[in-house]
């Protein structure tokens, strides 16, 4: 579960920043949303609300760009792009998550400078709140000079020393995350730096305009989610009555031998756990690579929704449908994770071209299920979802920019109001902030 994330020079976050979730200790509304670890109360949802421009997706991009940094899917240089405008290019960054992964409490941390990653730092915190440094990799900006200390190897065994000296020497890059790939070492004692990799192989981000490729997969794989999915859609009534799966060998799709020699290398050499193709229609394909014993074989997987009129069924390419259903295809499988897996699944505009109603009936399935296994995060515009009925006073936050264009949080749960309070018409009205405060629209010309 995520605990805390904290930024500093990142998109708006000019100064160290932090958002978390926590709840507050009085508020006993909607207890089964909170999950107690060694002396404090994790919930497992969060809405935020903002303006245009406050920053609340800027929360997103930040954590997203650190996931992609780890995975290695982004440079450093792209790091340092997104500093905050108003600091200098020069100055430091941080970017750090606090959270629980395999039943213990750790914080990841990560500083960068010019083009050096200048720290990276692993606490491990006990239930009195207590941290424990367990990894540090420190890099001199200047001579490039590195260091890795960690609990887990005894710096004055010899083998342990020759370990992290071979790996500083040969594996190490000073614009890299080295986590990861330091975790992969084959030592018997860095299981737990493992475990720490894996949160962020099992955090899932959606922004607005993406997609998630392996959807087609995962349907052709489990029976139980296909008819999750065409149950669920039948019940939206978005004109779908089922779903038409496809499952082809590479070589009988992709006719040019090269684009199919190419597509194999880029699985093999572990670039990603699948590849995207379009073919002519514009219609999505994922080639995944499957492995059993010695053979492997590269299929590809693709979808068709089946719609129905007159008695008569036909079959629509998924790039037929409207953006909204597209939308839903993705929703439903991060919302299968929230309520089956371990996970933190986290949406940017969560309600982006779907119906208010149908986003609210969504949620409310979702936050009153007690028995959720993930965690929620998401940014939204959707007065509608401003609901005690839905979410606790300590899981709405509100951003806003200060004066300084820096953005901040705030919970509705800083605001004594009793729980009868009509907030939706609240915040409407201004009451909490983050909203547009608007010039005289009547002394725009729009008649040039």
């Amino acid at each position: 579960m995520l605990i805390r994330a904290i930024f500093k020079n990142i998109l708006s976050f000019g100064i160290q920043t932090e958002f978390n979730m926590l709840s507050a200790p009085r508020y006993t509304d909607h207890k089964s949303h909170k999950v107690n670890f060694e002396n404090i109360n994790i919930l497992k949802f969060s809405a935020i609300y903002g303006a245009n421009g406050a920053g609340k997706s800027n929360l997103i991009k930040s954590i997203s760009l650190f996931e992609r940094f780890f995975k290695d899917e982004i440079s450093l240089n792209k790091i340092r792009q997104k500093h905050n405008k108003f600091n200098s290019s020069e100055d430091s960054q941080l970017m750090a998550l606090e959270f629980i992964a395999e039943e213990k409490r750790y914080l990841y941390a990560v500083e960068t400078q010019t083009n050096v990653i200048s720290k990276e730092e692993i606490y491990r915190i006990d239930k009195n709140g207590n941290q424990e440094l367990i990894f540090k990799r420190e890099t001199n900006i200047e001579t490039l000079a590195t260091t890795i200390d960690t609990i887990f190897l005894d710096v004055k065994n010899e083998k342990d020393a020759y370990l992290i000296e071979i790996f500083i020497d040969n594996m190490l890059k000073t614009n890299k995350i080295s986590l990861e790939k330091f975790s992969e070492l084959k030592h018997e004692n860095l299981g737990e730096l493992k475990n720490i990799a894996k949160w962020f192989e099992k955090l899932i981000i959606i922004e607005p305009n993406s997609r998630l490729p392996h959807i087609p997969y995962l349907l052709n794989k489990n029976e139980n989610l296909l008819e999750y999915f065409k149950n669920s859609m039948h019940s939206f009534n978005v004109g779908i009555d089922s779903i038409e799966l496809s499952k082809h060998k590479l070589t009988d799709i992709v006719d040019d031998k090269k684009q199919c020699e190419e597509i194999i290398e880029t699985l093999d050499n572990g670039v990603g756990k699948l590849a995207i193709l379009k073919d002519e229609d514009g219609e999505q394909i994922t080639i995944v690579k499957e492995e059993e014993e010695k053979n492997k074989e590269y299929f590809a997987y693709g979808l068709k929704t089946i719609h129905s009129h007159n008695d008569k069924e036909t079959a629509f390419s998924f790039e037929e449908e409207s953006d909204g259903t597209k939308r839903l295809f993705d929703l439903l499988s991060a919302f299968n994770t929230i309520v089956n897996e371990d996970s933190v699944v986290i949406i940017d505009e969560v309600e982006r071209s779907i119906h208010p109603v149908l986003i609210k009936k969504v949620l409310e399935k979702l936050t009153l299920n007690s028995n959720i296994k993930g965690q929620f995060l998401f940014t939204t515009h959707e007065s509608n979802l401003l609901d005690l009925a839905l979410l606790r006073r300590d899981e709405i936050w509100f951003v806003e920019k200060n004066l300084m264009g820096n953005t901040e949080f705030y919970p509705l749960s800083d605001y004594q109001e009793h729980k009868t309070k009509d907030i939706r018409k609240g915040y409407l009205q201004g009451r909490y902030g983050a909203i547009p405060f608007l010039g005289n629209l009547d002394d725009l010309n729009w008649n040039i």
